[in-house]
C-alpha cells in the first residue's frame, strides 16, 4: 500500500499533467486556461529553471526517498551513461549560457537533473513499489484526461474553439496533449481487450478520435504504431477471447472509413482520413501537399545526413539554437528528433537515445517471447506500453521540433513507460528461472 501523502502528489501531479497546457484550447476560458498552464510549466526566475510542474514531480522522488525502502544502485550501466551524456552536454565549449559555473551549464538548465534524479530514485525503490507507483499514476492520469477528453467533445461540438488548420476546427491544438491522448487511447484498446468492459471502448474512441481529428499526424501516430504492434502481434499468437474480437474491430474500422471516403467526401472526417492515408505518399505525387507526407521522409534523411557530414562530436551545445541550428535538408524547422539532438547535443546524447530503444525493443522481444494463452493477461499491458514506446521513437524520426526528447514534459511523458516496461521484463525472466528450477528444485 502507498502512503497517502505519495497518493496525493500523484493525484496533484496527474491532475496538472493530463489537465493545464500553455497553449490556448477553450474560448470560454481561454484567459485563466493559458495563465495557469502558464504558471504550471514555466520556471520560476528563470526559463530554464525548475517549474511548478517539475518541483511537483520533485517533491513526489522526495516523498518516495523518504516514505520507502531507498537503497541507492549506482551498478546499471545505462545509469551511469546517462549521466555520462549528462556530462558532456555540460562540458559542451561551444555552449553559451546566461548562469555559467566552471563553463557548464548547470544552473541554466536545471531540467537536465529531472532525468538523473528520477532514475537513480526508480532503480533503488523495491520494484513492487515502482510498479505500484506508475500503474496508480496511470490511474489518475486516465481519470483527469478523460475529463478533460468529454469536456472538450462537448466545447468542440458547441463551437467554443480557437484554433483553426485548413479551414476546419482542430479539437486540441496541445501536441504534448495530443500524445498523451493517444497513448491513453492505445492503453484503452489493450484495456478492453484483456476486460471486455465496454467502457474502455468508449474511452479508446473518444482519445483517438480526438487526437485523428488534431490532424497532427506525428503525435496520432505513436498511439497507432502501438495498436497495429498489438493487432499483429495478438493475430499472430492467436490469443484466446482476443483474437476474434480484434479482427473484428480492425475489419469495422476498415469498412468505417471504406464508408467515410466514398459516401461523405467532402466531410472532415473524410480530409482528414485522406490526410492520414497519404502519410505514405511523397511530397512530389499529389497536387496538394497536405495529402502527402509533405516530404517529412526526405527532410529527415537529409537532415540526418547533413549532421553526419558536418556536425563535430559536440555540437552546437546550449544557447542560441534556433539562430544557429541550421541542417540542409530542413524545411522551416529540423523533422529529425536524432538529427537535431547530434546538431545540438553530440554523438554521445544521440547514442544514448539509440541505447535506450535496443532497451526497450529487447524487453518487448523478451515478453513476447513469454506470452502464451496463460500469460497474455499478465504480461499484454506491459507489452503494450513497449509498443508505444516503440512508436513514440519512430515517430520521432519524421517529426519537427523538440517535442520528444527535448524538454521534461516530454521525458516525464516517456521514461515512467520505460522503468515500467524494465521492471516487467525483468520479472518475466525471474519467473522465468522460478519455473525451470522448480521440478530440480523439488
Amino acid at each position: 500500500m502507498l502512503n497517502k501523502s505519495t497518493i496525493r502528489l500523484l493525484q496533484i501531479f496527474a491532475f496538472v499533467f493530463a489537465v493545464f497546457t500553455t497553449q490556448l484550447v477553450l474560448t470560454a476560458y481561454s484567459g485563466i486556461y493559458q495563465r495557469i498552464g502558464g504558471f504550471f510549466h514555466q520556471g520560476f526566475f528563470h526559463p530554464s529553471f525548475f517549474t511548478p510542474f517539475e518541483i511537483i514531480w520533485l517533491l513526489l522522488l522526495v516523498n518516495l526517498i523518504s516514505g520507502y525502502r531507498f537503497v541507492l544502485r549506482l551498478n546499471n550501466q545505462l545509469l551511469w551513461f546517462a549521466f555520462f551524456s549528462f556530462a558532456i552536454r555540460m562540458i559542451n565549449p561551444n555552449s553559451e549560457t546566461l548562469n555559467p559555473i566552471l563553463g557548464m551549464p548547470l544552473f541554466s538548465n536545471l531540467t537536465e537533473f529531472i532525468l538523473l534524479f528520477t532514475f537513480t530514485i526508480f532503480i533503488g525503490l523495491p520494484q513492487q513499489i515502482c510498479k505500484l507507483v506508475l500503474e496508480k499514476l496511470f490511474y489518475y492520469v486516465m481519470l483527469f484526461a478523460s475529463i478533460k477528453a468529454i469536456a472538450l467533445v462537448i466545447a468542440y461540438f458547441a463551437g467554443i474553439v480557437t484554433t483553426f488548420r485548413s479551414g476546419f476546427a482542430i479539437i486540441l491544438p496541445e501536441t504534448d496533449g495530443q500524445m498523451l491522448f493517444s497513448f491513453l487511447g492505445a492503453m484503452s484498446f489493450t484495456l478492453y481487450l484483456l476486460n471486455h468492459r465496454t467502457k474502455f471502448l468508449f474511452f479508446s474512441f473518444l482519445f483517438i478520435s480526438i487526437t485523428f481529428l488534431s490532424l497532427q499526424r506525428s503525435t496520432a501516430l505513436t498511439g497507432l504504431i502501438a495498436i497495429f504492434f498489438l493487432v499483429i502481434f495478438i493475430v499472430y499468437k492467436k490469443l484466446p477471447m482476443v483474437y476474434n474480437r480484434t479482427l473484428l474491430i480492425v475489419i469495422s474500422l476498415i469498412a468505417g472509413f471504406q464508408i467515410i471516403l466514398t459516401q461523405l467526401p467532402d466531410s472532415k472526417l473524410a480530409m482528414v482520413t485522406q490526410r492520414y492515408i497519404g502519410i505514405t505518399e511523397k511530397k512530389s505525387d499529389v497536387n496538394d501537399s497536405f495529402y502527402s507526407d509533405t516530404g517529412h521522409r526526405e527532410q529527415a534523411m537529409y537532415t540526418f545526413i547533413n549532421v553526419i557530414n558536418t556536425m563535430t562530436f559536440w555540437g552546437t551545445g546550449y544557447g542560441k539554437v534556433s539562430e544557429r541550428l541550421f541542417l540542409e535538408g530542413q524545411s522551416t524547422e529540423i523533422h529529425n528528433n536524432y538529427a537535431r539532438l547530434w546538431a545540438q547535443h553530440g554523438i554521445v546524447t544521440l547514442l544514448f537515445f539509440i541505447v535506450v530503444l535496443i532497451i526497450i525493443i529487447k524487453n518487448c522481444l523478451r515478453l513476447m517471447y513469454k506470452i502464451d494463452r496463460n500469460t497474455f493477461k499478465v504480461y499484454l499491458i506491459p507489452l503494450s506500453v513497449g509498443f508505444y514506446l516503440i512508436g513514440y521513437f519512430l515517430a520521432a524520426w519524421v517529426s519537427a521540433g523538440n517535442l520528444f526528447f527535448g524538454h521534461s514534459s516530454s521525458f516525464l511523458f516517456w521514461f515512467p513507460m520505460f522503468i515500467y516496461l524494465q521492471i516487467s521484463a525483468e520479472q518475466v525472466g525471474i519467473s522465468y528461472v522460478k519455473t525451470k528450477l522448480k521440478p530440480t528444485l523439488g
